[in-house]
């Protein structure tokens, strides 16, 4: 099953997601010149793959196998859609697998998008200590002032790992915000 799931996705429609930095086509190209959008052919002849491929790995996030569902969430990660952080989400606070959370957690944080940050709080709570030790993680790339208190909740874990990664998490926060430790 999985070498179907990689192979439905052409390598040049994943690639496609993060150097297609073209704005002639984007809302800030609508913008600027005002008027309709005008898709290229070449532009759709990529979209439409890209669509068929997104269908098939949302698909495949309800898939019975744990291992399927963690490589699909690892790429989908490597698609810039509106819809990925909205399933991502979905799979971090309601999937049977821990490992499934966990790695969820860890490319929410990548993905670095401000959605993720109320589920990845929650994902604080979780009975896996993995799973919550990659939501402190995330949130402190991505986190901002207002997680402050739910990570120094984490500093109270009764796992050591845990505690670990809220410290790190709130250092990464202090460093990114300019704040000190005498603050």
């Amino acid at each position: 099953m999985i070498y179907l799931l990689l192979f439905s996705v052409p390598m040049s429609v994943l690639a496609d997601t993060k150097t297609n930095n073209d704005s002639s086509f984007s809302d800030e190209g609508r913008a600027k010149g005002g008027g309709p959008t005008i898709i290229a052919p070449d532009q759709q002849a990529r979209e439409e793959p890209k669509e068929a491929g997104l269908a098939s790995l949302f698909k495949a996030l309800e898939d019975k196998d744990p291992a399927v569902r963690e490589e699909t969430v690892y790429l989908l990660s490597e698609f810039k859609d509106e819809r990925v952080i909205e399933y991502l989400t979905e799979i971090l606070l309601n999937d049977e697998d821990e490992a499934v959370r966990a790695s969820v957690a860890e490319e929410l944080g990548d993905l670095g998008d401000q959605r993720a940050i109320d589920p990845l709080i929650k994902a604080l709570s979780d009975n896996n200590a993995r799973v919550r030790e990659s939501a402190a993680l995330a949130l402190g790339e991505i986190g901002g002032k207002s997680v402050i208190p739910k990570l120094m909740d984490a500093l109270g874990d009764k796992d050591e790992d845990v505690r670990d990664a809220a410290a790190e998490a709130l250092g990464e926060i202090n460093e990114r915000l300019g704040i000190s430790e005498s603050d």
